[in-house]
């Protein structure tokens, strides 16, 4: 987990959005069968670590979610670094019965505005993820490492006269022990507006086919100055629609988190 400020200041916007993007894999059993791809961030608040993500990309019975770490193979097999279960909030519980059908982005979109699709856990371990060197066409990313966003300092309130735009991995395609992906730079959103937990962003042409984004649920959605207003959470296919959780709710569930784990 790195953060440099100066080297923050230096990097631009769409540099932030990959960097600030963590891979997870989702796995299962000893062998660490990769089971679905997901995205995610690493945030510190209150002095804490935490990985953040959404809970439809972990939330398989029987798996631990892995960061991917990026560093070479080692004896045949790609470092990882196992949080193991994820937790998740009590409203995430209200509807049990419909837990089964949040699979996709657009579910979450029909008729189930009581969960809150987030999960996380809390980091005790310093480790270094690799940012591999990425040539997107619009812009190449350098060899780096992968940055945490300060969830008090690097944020920001979305307006109507910025981009935005995330980063992750789509296009899944299970192989013998392999899952094959294809990393995806979404930029050039544009906010709508803002309902409840949710912030409405409109992509630039409407959105065909969800594949498209499946895989970037969980990632870190900045504005073109680098600040985080939300994380990903679904789409609403053959519209523009991108919907991405709020700050304030994030604050507001890791409050609650933190509040009761301090009177354990």
């Amino acid at each position: 987990m790195i953060e440099n400020k100066k080297m923050k200041q230096e990097l631009s916007a769409l540099d932030l959005m990959t960097q600030q993007s963590i891979e997870l894999l989702v796995v299962k059993g000893e062998k660490k069968e990769p089971i679905s791809c997901g995205t995610g961030c690493i945030i510190k608040y209150k002095e804490k670590f935490l990985l953040l993500t959404v809970a439809h990309v972990t939330d398989y019975e029987e798996t631990s979610t892995c960061i991917v770490l990026n560093k070479k193979p080692e004896n045949g097999e790609t470092p990882l670094y196992c949080v193991g279960a994820l937790n998740y909030f009590d409203e995430y519980l209200i509807k049990e019965e419909k837990l089964s059908e949040i699979k996709s982005l657009d579910d979450l979109l029909i008729d189930f505005n009581e969960t809150i699709d987030i999960s996380f856990c809390e980091l005790k371990d310093f480790f270094e993820i690799i940012q591999p060197e990425i040539n997107f066409g619009i812009h190449k990313v350098e060899k780096s490492f992968k940055i945490y966003i300060d969830l008090e300092n690097d944020i920001s309130e979305p307006t109507k006269d910025k981009f935005y735009g995330f980063c992750g991995n789509i296009r899944h395609k299970k192989t013998e022990n392999r899952l094959e992906r294809i990393i995806s730079l979404k930029y050039d959103l544009k906010y709508h507006k803002t309902k409840g937990r949710y912030h409405t962003f409109l992509a630039p042409e409407i959105i065909s086919d969800a594949d498209d984004y499946r895989g970037c649920s969980g990632a870190p959605i900045l504005d073109n100055q680098g600040k985080f207003v939300g994380l990903a959470v679904a789409v609403k296919s053959n519209t523009k629609i991108v919907l991405g959780v709020t700050i304030q709710e994030i604050k507001r569930l890791l409050d609650y988190h933190i509040d009761i784990t301090n009177q354990l």
